[in-house]
């Protein structure tokens, strides 16, 4: 059996690339997901859009818990833009955020702060907490 943590740093990096490229061609993106059959197979997992992200992240949710009851997987993620407040430096600032929950109850939270400079994304110093677990139940 793989490392709990090992295979939510995968998905979080198969999940990366797609953010960034939609910050740098469209200065935002929707929230989106992903997870990892018991195989180790990966799938993309998307939902109809809405404009308010809230009702997006909600039915994301809902497809996980069908996925995870129905299917079965190892890990589960979802990322969102949010604004956040970095510890280190006692200011706010966007990020990616991403939300990782692997089936034996390891859960974290990652924040990946970011600047869009001439339509390039900048990251900050990666920073995470640990998680809710919440995305399975």
């Amino acid at each position: 059996m793989t490392d709990p943590k090992q295979e939510c740093e995968r998905l979080l990096n198969a999940l990366l690339p797609f953010a960034g490229e939609m910050l740098e061609q469209r200065g935002a993106f929707a929230p989106y997901g992903g997870f990892l059959s018991p195989e180790g197979e990966l799938f993309h997992v998307g939902v109809k859009q809405d404009e308010r992200p809230a009702v997006v992240v909600t039915a994301l949710r809902e497809s996980f818990r069908e996925i995870a009851a129905q299917q079965g997987c190892s890990v589960l993620g979802l990322v969102s833009e949010v604004v956040t407040h970095i510890p280190q430096l006692d200011w706010m600032c966007e990020a990616i955020h991403f939300s990782l929950d692997h089936a034996t109850g390891y859960s974290v939270e990652v924040f990946m702060p970011y600047q869009l400079v001439e339509r390039e994304v900048v990251f900050g110093d990666v920073f995470s907490e640990i998680g809710k677990h919440d995305l399975f139940h």
